[in-house]
């Protein structure tokens, strides 16, 4: 704090007040959904919820204020090392959790993640038809199971049919993931709140059932007119759909449920 302070630019307890002011109205603008909606509500473009760094924004509220008061007295050498710190911050993160991750998989032996697999078999084949893609190009994957998302796209990639985001869908409906409808786990883990009281009443129509895809319990779940996506006809169904992708990501995560329990 003291480099925002007085390293950067001396603030004094007035121009700190309004640096402090500018912070929390900048990170309430990018985190709040309501303003999206209030935006949305009378035609205006919505601003991205996104996370946004504090200190960036502090720092820019600083440099704002010393703008306007003529920027002569504004330490750039500081400011400069400032950028340096958040270019090198994300590198430098990125190398110790790999060294980490590398020490606790190898040396420890623990688990820190889940292998996914994929296949291609008639449930597969049938859905991928089913999204209008034409599996006559799939002779390579059909009837064979995968370890990794690039042995895949690389098969995939080879019969210079697809596009990316065509490859994308048919990975995704590929995939292995098995999941158990379980919404106890929901309300302990105080997550029912984040899901209207139709789509929790949909949920329990399904407990205990198991689905091998993810797209499975999404194509079940679509039956309900609560967890059925719109056609994005403007930015409200957009934001929706972004919503409701949020909401069966979340159940995705809750209701995983691995091959070896």
């Amino acid at each position: 704090m003291r480099t925002v302070g007085k390293d950067i630019f001396h603030l004094s307890p007035v121009t700190a007040l309004i640096a402090v002011t500018a912070e929390a109205i900048v990170l309430f603008i990018f985190a709040s959904r309501g303003l999206q909606n209030l935006l949305l509500s009378i035609g205006l473009p919505p601003l991205p919820l996104v996370p946004v760094s504090s200190t960036q924004v502090i720092v820019g509220a600083v440099v704002g204020i010393g703008l306007v008061k003529g920027g002569k007295n504004i330490r750039y050498n500081i400011l400069g090392k400032v950028s340096l710190a958040w270019i090198a911050a994300p590198v430098i993160a990125f190398v110790f959790a790999f060294i980490a991750l590398f020490i606790v998989q190898n040396v420890f032996e623990q688990t820190v993640f889940q292998q996914t697999v994929y296949t291609f078999n008639r449930t597969t084949i049938k859905q991928i038809e089913k999204e209008g893609l034409d599996t006559s190009h799939l002779s390579s994957v059909n009837g064979h199971r995968f370890d990794r998302e690039m042995e895949v796209y690389k098969e995939l990639a080879e019969e210079k049919y697809f596009s990316r985001s065509e490859m994308l869908k048919i990975i995704h409906i590929a995939e292995v993931y098995p999941l158990r409808v379980n919404t106890k786990l929901l309300l302990d883990k105080g997550l029912a709140k984040r899901f209207s009281q139709q789509q929790l009443e949909a949920l329990k129509k399904l407990e205990n059932k198991e689905f091998k895809h993810k797209w499975q319990l999404e194509e079940t779940l679509s039956q309900d007119p609560s967890w059925r996506r719109r056609k994005e006809l403007g930015e409200r169904d957009k934001l929706y759909n972004q919503n409701l992708e949020e909401q069966f990501n979340l159940l995705f995560r809750t209701f995983y449920f691995p091959p070896s329990r």
